[in-house]
């Protein structure tokens, strides 16, 4: 088996967002925390030394085991980043402080618009410039925080990945009236190879970042707890054998020099987050039509149909008929019509 089959078996995902930065951060800890160990592959193994091997073989186990771990909570992971476990006072806080921020033009421009409409007033040239002169303003703010932030203030999230993930979901339902999060099971079953695999990549490299960074944090906290029992387990750097003990004038420093790799990869992070989002977008953009297709439904010809369409299949999946009797139609090939009058003059002539 070539190693791309092997690649293919195991899961190109595992190994990218999981498995490499658990071998790594484990590798950094194994030097930082035992540097007498780290001494090689071949050392451990020409030193024909039984505890070695068995030492090794278990970080090996470690390794495997909490990068499946990774793997299997990614959902867990991206809420931890996005905000969704903060205590509910740190979360308030950090929304307020974000809802605090000027009033953005375009939401200045939508209230002068709605505020004219009831007043019912006719624009005249001056106001139309005023107007114009707005809109322009608000367009290129929107082009500015298309990827960051969501445009109602409701979805504000509490950390910037948060916001980030907010404005993906909200740009379906804004623009086409459609559930995304209800929808995209669906869509992504039918979007052509190249998309899957530019999605794939493009989250791949998002979870990578985030779980090295989570990694790294975990790896800052080890070693700023560590001195508090070290007496106890000989957990942390022994004293003697680790350069990094007399290099640092205490192990907390080095402890937050991983907070801050930890902050960076995360920010690094938010940047592969706006990549998936493009990714995102485009395919709900592009590609939603296989929807209708893949469920044999008319194409609408307007916005406002296919608008109303989105409303009534979304609605659908989320409660069936719960609420109301949902009347798609759909549409045959030709054949399937030639079969159905077929059918229908039989009857016909069954019933003479």
């Amino acid at each position: 088996m070539d190693t791309t089959a092997i690649i293919k078996m195991i899961g190109r995902s595992y190994l990218i967002s999981s498995f490499l930065p658990t071998a790594f951060f484990t590798s950094v800890g194994w030097v930082v925390f035992r540097p007498s160990m780290a001494r090689g592959f071949y050392d451990l193994l020409a030193s024909a030394d039984t505890r070695d091997i068995i030492g090794l073989s278990l970080v090996l186990l470690f390794i495997l085991w909490f990068s499946l771990v990774l793997h299997s909570s990614l959902d867990f992971i991206i809420k931890i980043y996005d905000g969704s476990f903060f205590p509910v006072f740190i979360r308030a806080s950090l929304i307020r402080v974000a809802s605090r921020k000027p009033l953005p033009s375009y939401r200045k421009y939508a209230q002068e618009l709605e505020r004219l409409h009831e007043e019912g007033k006719t624009f005249d040239l001056e106001e139309q410039r005023r107007l114009l002169a707005l809109w322009q303003i608000a367009m290129k703010e929107l082009k500015q925080i298309e990827f960051t932030d969501p445009i109602d203030p409701d979805n504000l999230m509490p950390t910037r990945l948060g916001n980030i993930l907010k404005a993906t979901e909200e740009y379906a339902v804004k623009r086409y009236h459609l559930d995304s999060g209800t929808i995209w099971p669906r869509l992504s079953e039918v979007l052509p190879s190249a998309a899957i695999k530019e999605l794939r990549e493009r989250a791949n490299r998002l979870l990578f970042f985030l779980n090295s960074s989570l990694l790294s944090y975990l790896l800052g906290v080890l070693l700023i707890l560590g001195p508090l029992f070290s007496d106890l387990s000989g957990f942390g750097p022994v004293p003697g054998t680790s350069f990094l003990y007399y290099f640092f004038a205490s192990r907390v420093l080095l402890g937050y020099l991983f907070f801050i790799v930890g902050y960076g990869l995360y920010r690094v992070g938010t940047r592969a987050g706006i990549e998936y989002s493009l990714s995102y977008r485009v395919a709900f953009d592009l590609h939603r039509s296989r929807f209708l297709k893949a469920f044999n439904l008319y194409r609408p010809t307007t916005l406002t149909e296919e608008r109303m369409l989105w409303e009534d299949i979304s609605s659908f999946f989320i409660a069936g008929d719960l609420f109301k009797v949902h009347e798609f139609h759909y549409k045959y090939l030709k054949k399937d019509l030639e079969q159905a009058s077929e059918a229908e003059k039989d009857d016909e002539e069954n019933q003479d």
